[in-house]
């Protein structure tokens, strides 16, 4: 029986929440030499055990390999700042994400992380940019 996608991802994922890293990586290298390009799943569980720096190592990685960088992948990892505290570092992954012009839908995650950091001017400031994104939505359709 052939392997599919869906089933290393799932094997990855399994090894990623029992914080067993090191097999999670060779799996993950497993899986790219049979051509699947789930790297997702990698920065998913990086963030899951508070690795960011892997994290954002495998999303630099990513990005010199030529992978999809879709919206999910940016929101995993902006996900994975705000909870470590790093909500900043967040922020610039959103502005990076805005410049690729992928346009974010990762305002409760900005927020939330501000308000846990006690800077609830930067959460109302993405709150009111969020308002506003989705006004001009409203009145011209999608920009």
């Amino acid at each position: 029986m052939a392997s599919n996608e869906y089933t290393w991802c799932t094997l990855h994922d399994g090894l990623l929440k029992s914080g067993d890293f090191e097999k999670s990586l060779t799996l993950w290298k497993d899986i790219h030499a049979q051509g699947f390009a789930q790297n997702t799943t990698m920065i998913n569980g990086l963030c899951k055990l508070g690795k960011m720096s892997e994290a954002e190592d495998n999303f630099n990685r990513m990005k010199e390999l030529g992978c999809l960088l879709d919206e999910i992948t940016y929101r995993t990892l902006i996900d994975g700042y705000c909870k470590v505290g790093n909500v900043e570092e967040a922020f610039k992954v959103q502005n990076f994400m805005k410049k690729q012009l992928i346009f974010p839908v990762t305002y409760g995650a900005l927020i939330a992380g501000w308000c846990d950091q006690g800077m609830l001017d930067r959460a109302f400031s993405v709150y009111f940019e969020m308002i506003k994104k989705v006004l001009l939505q409203i009145i011209y359709g999608d920009l």
